[in-house]
């Protein structure tokens, strides 16, 4: 296990650190004891997996368990913890699931092969060709409405000019008639 030998003191620190924090947890004397016992007693040899090896083991899984979490932090939406206190699914409901999911899986690729295929769609052709024979009818509407509302209204003013020359008329009618029957009676009351 030469892959080890070229660690400094400090760095060999810094992996016991690290292990003793993730994995041993010791504390106290036991831990100054283990230090002491890493970085000076544990030989580094090539005749089998020694102790010094299977520190320095421990300490790659720690990448490793890093990654996990990480990974468990950005696309799960609970901790890991979550998931490994939840309950076990049973092979059976798991199964439905899964023959759920297929299902789903295929009608929305039946409806994809539907629309590349162009199976009961339109081309976008047709269908700006027909909105714009909506809109160009939807115009006429609206200027045959806008032609009937401008009739409409130029009736309106005619009737009302109309109405006012008629009152007009009426009322000077009326005050000759009066105008007259003033003068009748004006005259028969002098006789």
């Amino acid at each position: 296990m030469e892959e080890y030998a070229n660690y400094k003191k400090d760095e060999l620190n810094d992996i016991f650190e690290i292990v003793n924090s993730e994995h041993l947890k010791l504390k106290g004397r036991e831990k100054i004891i283990a230090k002491r016992q890493f970085n000076s007693v544990w030989k580094r040899d090539n005749k089998g997996l020694g102790c010094f090896d299977l520190f320095m083991k421990l300490y790659e899984s720690y990448d490793r368990v890093e990654k996990e979490m990480n990974w468990w932090k950005e696309y799960a939406p609970f901790p890991a913890q979550y998931y490994r206190e939840k309950k076990a699914v049973s092979n059976a409901r798991y199964a439905k699931r899964i023959r759920y999911c297929e299902t789903e899986i295929e009608e929305l690729e039946q409806k994809l092969e539907d629309v590349e295929s162009g199976k009961g769609y339109i081309s976008e052709q047709d269908h700006e060709t027909r909105l714009q024979e909506a809109i160009n009818n939807e115009k006429q509407i609206i200027r045959e409405q806008s032609d009937t509302i401008t009739k409409l209204r130029n009736k309106e003013n005619f009737l009302r000019d109309k109405l006012e020359h008629n009152e007009g008329r009426l009322s000077a009618q009326r005050k000759y008639y009066e105008d007259q029957i003033d003068k009748l009676t004006s005259t028969k009351s002098k006789d």
